[in-house]
């Protein structure tokens, strides 16, 4: 049987998972344009690749991270995604709405 392979680039080791932030609305509900100057960086991300010690998150989940947690990693193609450990996670989405609201679905 052949291997799946990952759509990730990168395979994180053990206490590890990389995260692709989700993008903050860039208009208020008054029609007002933020600019991306005056965003802050979001902190939610979907799980893209988990080491193999994480059990807190699959991959694809919606996670609640600490404004300052993990490092921006710059891969040669694409975003840059971010690198946390699994005791940063504060906390999973599960509210469907919420999901998809943060998704833009």
């Amino acid at each position: 049987m052949k291997k799946k392979e990952s759509v990730f680039p990168i395979k994180p080791l053990g206490k590890y998972l990389f995260v692709r932030r989700v993008e903050e609305i860039s208009v208020t509900e008054g029609g007002l344009f933020v600019p991306d100057a005056a965003k802050e960086k979001p902190q939610y991300g979907v799980v893209l690749e988990i080491g193999s010690d994480v059990n807190e998150a699959s991959k694809g989940d919606v996670i609640l991270f600490g404004k300052y947690a993990g490092a921006e990693v710059n891969l040669v193609q694409g975003d840059p995604v971010l690198m946390l450990e699994k005791d940063e996670i504060v906390g999973i989405v599960t509210d469907e709405k919420m999901i998809k609201l943060l998704l833009k679905e």
